[in-house]
């Protein structure tokens, strides 16, 4: 997995170019994309990744971190225009679950170009979990694939409820290893799962960095903050995001901040100064003492 992964999210037509840049000039190995979403074109980063392999901007597949994921029929972000990229099933209304994994694992590794996925999450929309035991069917689905070598690891989105994860991990029988999440007030910046996090050795992916916490990264603390360390405001709440042990996913478009965003590390900012930032965010405690 990646110390910083690249994010296609809203991508679209350009997705192909900007994966290939982002592996390219920036350095990221890490890809996500997401299958049957609706503002994901995961064919691009399919075709972006080709690219990026045939002009070896990255030696092999294996040097690689492809992330996906499955969006049930009943989201609201599912991609109402979405066909199967195989002819294994023809029909894509009225199928089970299961069998709506089935395709959507079949169809990302056709559209990536891959014979295994590094990581599938069970995408939930925002703050609302689907039905628990439908992600429960669909997880014993994604099992058979693990169990095959497909997808190495399993993973989910938006969830922020801790009572919920505590049950999950341990009814199922492959752990999840990432959780994505958003980086957000509204979500307490994920500070109640955070012990759970850290107990169970999961990757928190952090998302919505800097359009969520647009007030703050234009603030006079991060600029204050940014002059200090003659880096960017952006680097700085990606560096403060690295020092809260999270992944922050990256969407930038262009090469100068895809590698400014890959210089940074979690060491950058002093203790005083993440105190500081995570005042500014109006979450003090993020900042454990």
């Amino acid at each position: 997995m990646g110390r910083l992964v690249f994010g296609t999210n809203k991508h679209f037509d350009k997705t192909a170019a900007n994966v290939l840049q982002a592996i390219r000039d920036g350095g990221y190995t890490h890809i996500v994309s997401c299958g049957r979403h609706a503002n994901y074109n995961e064919e691009g980063s399919g075709e972006g990744i080709r690219q990026a392999l045939q002009g070896s901007a990255v030696s092999s597949r294996e040097d690689l971190f492809l992330q996906t994921c499955f969006v049930a029929d009943t989201n609201p972000d599912y991609d109402k225009t979405w066909s199967p990229a195989t002819t294994s099933d023809t029909a894509t209304s009225d199928l089970t679950i299961s069998q709506q994994v089935r395709l959507s694992v079949e169809s990302s590794l056709k559209n990536l170009n891959t014979t295994y996925l590094d990581v599938v999450l069970y995408h939930n929309l925002k703050s609302k979990i689907d039905p628990y035991e439908k992600i429960r069917e669909a997880w014993s689905e994604l099992e058979k694939f693990v169990d095959q070598g497909t997808v190495r690891y399993l993973g989910l989105t938006n969830v922020h409820d801790l009572d919920f994860l505590q049950r999950f991990h341990s009814d199922v029988r492959v752990k999840p290893t990432i959780l994505q999440n958003r980086f957000h007030a509204n979500r307490q910046f994920n500070v109640p799962l955070r012990s759970f996090i850290r107990e169970h050795n999961l990757t928190w992916q952090a998302f919505w960095i800097l359009t969520g916490n647009g007030g703050t990264v234009g603030g006079p603390v991060a600029k204050d903050i940014a002059k200090k360390y003659n880096v960017t405001p952006q680097q700085v709440i990606f560096a403060f995001v690295l020092s809260l042990g999270a992944t922050p996913m990256i969407g930038s478009a262009t090469a100068q901040h895809l590698r400014q965003d890959m210089d940074v590390t979690s060491e950058l900012l002093s203790q005083e100064d993440r105190i500081r930032f995570a005042e500014a965010l109006g979450k003090p405690d993020l900042v454990e003492m």
